[in-house]
């Protein structure tokens, strides 16, 4: 043999020592089989089962003897000898123990299945019991059984080999990704949207998902979609996104309180414990029925002389609040309040969340109708002082709910955060829904509108229940579904901000700051248009399409040209080019080349110009501003005259009010500009520093809406004010 040939022969064997030596240890799941003729273990009779017991402890002795053996194939990287090792040290000892007996064998405890029907094995079977880690059962799964052992890579065969082995796989670590429980945001499985983009927007400590298609194009979950994102635009994106984005906290730490009819927990249910991993409490946690506390069942709490549909009312507040897939804060404490109509029940109700309810991290949702009276005022009263908030619904019968002087429901209260709802959304061209419900009760106490076009689990059978992906769900809508979904995005900004001790006014003020403003077709006269937001207003489309720009249309920035205010992206050849693109005229500069009030004022001396105005018995001592794009700006003091044609200075003002001081500590200045017949020239946002802007600092929280627009970027359409 040469001496290179020896060399390389020598590097081989090395090799094969180290890969070997160094093998790569981890859990396998292994199948094994008595039979094919056997059936589903738990349907075998007791003789059957013992057997297959039998065998699989065989089997698992056999392989644990294979671990034994070769124990030295468990070496890592580091040269030192795998942890997990460490217990055959104390099975050796437990053999040395027992060496009377002629053959040592292990009966391997199984603690996951403790049904009447266990089978014990005597002593007199030589075996020895052994709890290990490295061997031990999983379940039963059809007609063979599963285990769990750690084995290294050179082993693997051997155990392949071993009789009645039908598989051996490596164990997988599993990802909850079928819905039922949320999964976190990661852009390389879902690419059409941006963590990035997203927590930058939000300011959120993390951004998590779930994800839902259309389904059949009926927009389920659309009760939840709809929170987070802005106003979906058909032409800018093609198609709706119907994710629900969310903060990672989700409620966790918060406690949501609902007063009603009852709760059931089902078979299938979302918001059991078992299916969120957020170790949170879900249940039914007090009754108060005629005056009397009541024993509660914590997952069966219903008055069962009521309808099956008051029992499905309690149901869906429940899993809107805080259910696990239909619901907004899904790991918040939920917890029913269960009473009847009564009003003296309702104050027994709010006396306990009053003892037990934690200051500022507690939320009361009531999807009730009451006649009430002083009393319960009072206590909602001491309720919001002590910290607890709390949001009850507007009503459902299109009527103005804030006369004081017939108040029929919570909303007359001012203690209160009230809901009003947004109109169907399942089964809807969702380009078309951003109106109020015909059925919604409105006016100028009214807070916030929600959507209520839901699904969750219902308890009855009837003609609105329908079958999603396997599972039975009732469709609920109402003011009485829109009021939990506001009191679970509440809980999200609560545990997402634990350093804030929000009140019922504090809170009040941050969902209007956040809310998606004057986007709502038919809001009666004197009732604020406002639509809950959580915080992510970015719109991304599914099939990655954007014909506009800005957040409109996924953050899109203008490759040329500008982004106008109503999220189109304007090149210097449209016609309107020097208007649409000036930052006088909201142009957004984050996503293309604006133009300055410099660029697009005129130049030069100051001039006189002969304007005509029309023949009026009132005109107004004016002075005109004049830009290249004839735009103009008025500002006026009252005079008398019929004179038809004037000389008026023409020397340059501002037209915009971008800059300007605002708010009550600038004599109650704002950041709209209009001329004398009311056409709006320039509308931006008033700062909480006073500071009129149309970037995200002045619009943002703590925008002043009083004194301008909040989130709404003003563009102009010959004149006539439009906000996005």
């Amino acid at each position: 043999m040469s001496y290179y040939s020896l060399i390389f022969t020598i590097v081989v064997i090395f090799n094969y020592l180290i890969s070997v030596t160094l093998a790569e240890n981890k859990y396998y799941i292994i199948g094994i089989k008595r039979s094919d003729n056997d059936t589903i273990y738990d349907d075998e009779s007791i003789q059957v089962q013992q057997s297959i017991d039998k065998l699989v402890n065989d089997r698992m002795n056999d392989i644990y003897n294979i671990i034994i053996e070769n124990k030295d194939t468990y070496t890592l990287e580091n040269g030192k000898m795998d942890e997990k090792l460490k217990e055959l040290n104390h099975s050796n000892l437990l053999k040395k123990r027992d060496t009377s007996m002629a053959t040592v064998k292990f009966k391997f405890i199984n603690d996951k299945r403790t049904s009447g029907r266990s089978h014990k094995l005597k002593r007199s079977d030589n075996l020895i019991p052994l709890k290990s880690e490295m061997v031990d059962h999983i379940c039963p799964i059809n007609n063979y059984y599963t285990i769990r052992a750690y084995l290294s890579d050179s082993i693997v065969d051997r155990v392949k080999n071993l009789p009645n082995i039908i598989f051996c796989e490596p164990s997988r670590v599993s990802k909850n990704n079928d819905g039922y429980i949320n999964k976190p945001f990661n852009g390389r499985e879902f690419n059409y949207f941006d963590n990035k983009m997203i927590k930058k927007e939000t300011k959120w400590t993390n951004a998590e998902i779930q994800k839902h298609d259309t389904f059949q194009g009926k927009n389920f979950f659309s009760h939840l979609s709809l929170l987070s994102q802005g106003r979906y635009r058909k032409e800018l994106t093609e198609e709706y996104d119907n994710n629900y984005y969310y903060p990672k906290e989700a409620g966790k730490g918060i406690s949501i309180y609902l007063m009603d009819g009852g709760y059931r927990l089902l078979d299938w249910d979302d918001s059991s414990m078992n299916s969120n991993p957020s170790n949170r409490d879900f249940y039914c946690a007090m009754g108060f029925v005629k005056n009397k506390r009541i024993p509660v069942d914590p997952y069966n709490c219903e008055l069962s002389y009521r309808s099956e549909a008051e029992k499905d009312h309690g149901n869906m507040v429940m899993s809107m609040a805080g259910g696990a897939l239909f619901g907004v804060a899904k790991k918040a404490n939920t917890y029913m309040i269960l009473t009847d109509f009564n009003d003296y029940d309702a104050l027994n109700a709010f006396d306990y969340i009053s003892r037990v309810g934690i200051p500022h991290k507690t939320v009361v949702s009531i999807s009730r109708f009451f006649n009430l009276g002083q009393a319960v005022e009072d206590k909602i009263d001491e309720l919001t002082e002590k910290g607890i908030i709390i949001v009850n619904s507007a009503g459902n019968f299109h009527t103005d709910c804030c006369d004081r002087a017939n108040v029929n429901n919570f909303a007359g209260f001012k203690s209160t955060i009230t809901v009003g709802a947004l109109t169907f959304t399942l089964d809807e061209d969702m380009n078309n829904v951003y109106k109020v419900a015909n059925f919604s009760n409105f006016g100028s106490c009214v807070d916030i509108f929600a959507p209520s076009d839901s699904i969750y689990p219902g308890v009855r059978n009837s003609y609105i229940s329908k079958d999603y992906n396997g599972y039975i769900y009732n469709r609920g809508s109402g003011t009485s579904s829109a009021t939990p979904i506001v009191a679970g995005v509440i809980a999200t900004i609560m545990s997402e901000h634990p350093e804030i001790e929000y009140t019922t006014d504090s809170m009040r003020k941050t969902l209007i700051d956040m809310s998606l403003k004057d986007i709502l077709e038919d809001v009666k006269p004197g009732t604020p248009n406002r639509f809950i937001n959580n915080g992510k207003r970015v719109v991304f489309s599914p099939k990655k399409v954007y014909n506009g720009c800005g957040p409109s249309s996924g953050n899109k920035v203008c490759i040329d040209g500008c982004c106008s205010a109503d999220g189109q992206c304007i090149d210097s050849t449209n016609e309107k080019y020097t208007e649409l693109c000036s930052l006088s005229r909201g142009c957004q500069s984050e996503f293309g080349e604006c133009l300055s009030n410099e660029d697009n004022n005129t130049t030069g001396n100051d001039t006189t110009t002969a304007v005509t105005i029309p023949e009026v018995t009132t005109i107004t001592e004016a002075i005109i501003t004049t830009t290249s794009t004839t735009t103009t700006t008025i500002t006026a003091t009252t005079t008398t005259t019929t004179t038809n044609s004037i000389s008026i200075n023409t020397t340059p003002q501002p037209t915009t009010t971008l800059g300007q001081r605002c708010g009550p500590d600038y004599g109650n200045s704002s950041c709209v500009l209009q001329d004398s017949n009311g056409k709006y020239l320039h509308v931006s946002c008033c700062s909480k520093e006073g500071v009129c802007g149309l970037t995200a600092e002045y619009c943002g929280i703590g925008c002043q809406t009083d004194y301008g627009r909040c989130y709404a970027i003003a563009f102009f359409n010959q004149g006539k004010y439009i906000s996005n």
